[in-house]
């Protein structure tokens, strides 16, 4: 459940008490979704496509914050 919760931050604020700041009025981010999956059922699969998703993004120039298992 954690990119769900992720998403839902929203609901409670952008504000964060620990940073003492609002992240997203800092700093560009998006959310650009799930990482697109072949098959669940193959761990082999699985493993390459999220190698290919992370370098698609490291290619472009990006920093990726990932969540969940």
């Amino acid at each position: 459940m954690g990119p769900k919760a992720v998403r839902q931050v929203e609901r409670v604020g952008p504000y964060n008490r620990v940073l003492k700041a609002a992240p997203s009025t800092v700093l560009r981010v998006a959310d650009i979704g799930d990482v697109p999956m072949r098959s669940r059922f193959d761990l082999e699969s699985c493993h390459a496509d999220i190698e290919e998703f992370f370098g698609s993004l490291a290619a472009s120039d990006l920093v990726p914050l990932a969540v969940g298992r």
